[in-house]
């Protein structure tokens, strides 16, 4: 399972419904129990921005702040800062086919803008060479997500060049085949000005699906643009657009804020915020891989922003993270939707302000993860927090 942030405004395209899954999870609602665990202190101040993990006494967090790469390991006891390859300044995203099979990816060089991929053989993190996009001079390269898939590693980035006088943004694709890297950068839209490439998830039947935005220039004031959901899937052949889950006259503004590989591999789900008369509400969607079709679930009316936390339970619930505003107040509160009814469950509590970004599960477990950062009260990170509770079954 993948889990991305997303932080761009889109305005949604497709079909909306209410999701089925499989089975339902069966989990209570209510007070957690949660662990609060001593992270890393590094020097200076940084935020977890990401987790995976390969077991309960095998797991990762990465991220970052000034000149501190982030990569942190956790074995069942302990979190412990890990040496990032040189000249890597953070970690946006990492991947494990295996315990010691971890990809990584994310920025480094003076300026910060230059793509940076890394790899972990269970001793040490060292960097790898792969191609990146030409932007030219004065140009930027982002890396932003990467999934390892068997023998197979893909990763998305974005680059910002000059193109007659004006900056435009593209997205581009990292393929790793077990041998060769390759890069192909994807095309801007005709009718748009800019394309942003940041999720990224391989379904099971291989086919990989990228989540962004596209800007379109507003038609009665072309200076200023609109942000469009950018949903492609690749089989092999081709990119093909999939479009987005359409939420009708309710909202012509919201954002797409995480995505997260479903319980049988075969879609995703995505969270988000919509905004009515000037007031956010989050929301969750699922693309269905077999009938390309989307589908909303129905959340509680909830004032706040979807805060990029979305992880799938072991039965193909989901939980999803929702900020009461954009510092994070302490006021984070966790919804679980197991294909029927949504539960609310209490968050681990911080003083001061904080937020949770990142949400994960244990593999064939009940417990949930939930990594970010303690905040000051401009919103700039001071540093990474984690915590880990059992989510209690109903019977």
């Amino acid at each position: 399972m993948k889990n991305r942030k997303l932080r761009y405004g889109l305005v949604v395209l497709a079909a909306a419904g209410v999701a089925a899954l499989s089975a339902t999870s069966a989990y209570a609602s209510g007070p957690l129990d949660w662990t609060q665990t001593t992270t890393p202190e590094p020097g200076n101040w940084y935020s977890f921005d990401d987790m995976e993990i390969l077991s309960k006494k095998d797991a990762w967090a990465s991220g970052g702040g000034p000149d501190i790469p982030m990569l942190a390991h956790w074995n069942g006891k302990a979190w412990a800062q890990t040496a990032a390859p040189a000249d890597v300044l953070y970690v946006s995203d990492i991947d494990a086919a295996a315990s010691d099979d971890i990809w990584g990816v994310g920025a480094g060089g003076e300026t910060w803008y230059e793509g940076r991929v890394m790899h972990y053989d269970g001793d040490a993190w060292t960097g790898v060479k792969a191609p990146m996009p030409d932007v030219g001079h004065n140009g930027q390269v982002t890396m932003n997500d990467v999934v390892a898939d068997g023998d197979e590693v893909w990763a998305t980035g974005m680059a910002n060049r000059s193109i007659d006088g004006e900056r435009v943004n593209n997205g581009f694709v990292l393929h790793f085949d077990g041998e060769t890297w390759t890069v192909e950068e994807l095309p801007i839209p005709a009718d748009s000005t800019d394309v942003l490439y940041t999720g990224l998830a391989v379904l099971d039947g291989g086919d990989v699906v990228t989540t962004g935005v596209r800007f379109v220039p507003i038609p009665e004031d072309p200076d200023f643009s609109r942000a469009e959901p950018w949903v492609l899937r690749y089989d092999g052949a081709q990119w093909t657009n999939v479009g987005y889950a359409d939420f009708g006259e309710v909202s012509k503004h919201g954002d797409l804020s995480a995505m997260a590989v479903d319980a049988e591999g075969e879609g995703i789900w995505a969270s988000g915020t919509l905004w009515q008369d000037g007031v956010p509400e989050p929301y969750l969607v699922h693309y269905d891989g077999d009938s390309g079709e989307w589908t909303r679930p129905k959340l509680p009316t909830v004032a706040g922003s979807a805060n990029g936390a979305l992880a799938v339970d072991k039965r193909g619930g989901v939980v999803l993270g929702v900020a009461m505003n954009d510092v994070g107040d302490g006021g984070d509160r966790l919804f679980h939707y197991d294909g029927r009814t949504v539960a609310e469950w209490t968050g681990p509590q911080h003083e001061g302000l904080w937020t949770y970004g990142v949400a994960a599960f244990v593999p064939g477990t009940n417990t949930l993860w939930l990594v970010g950062c303690t905040r000051e009260e401009n919103g700039r990170p001071i540093a990474g927090i984690a915590a880990h509770a059992p989510v209690p079954l109903r019977h």
